[in-house]
């Protein structure tokens, strides 16, 4: 069994964020708390995708 971690970008995001958590615990407000304070400081932006499949001869047609 391998002992190293191929990502280590993922084990210091959870070690921030659990950091975090504890300061904000601290300060008697959560995490949840803060993301709610920067929505509505500098507002959020949401997006859509839409994936559209057209199959055939006629849909190799209609995408060219």
């Amino acid at each position: 069994m391998e002992t190293f971690v191929r990502d280590k970008g993922v084990v210091q995001a959870a070690a921030i964020i659990a950091e975090a958590a504890a300061y904000y615990k601290s300060m008697k407000s959560s995490l949840y708390d803060r993301l709610m304070i920067l929505f509505d400081t500098y507002d959020y932006y949401e997006e859509t995708m839409t994936s559209i499949t057209i199959k055939g001869q006629k849909g190799i047609e209609q995408i060219s």
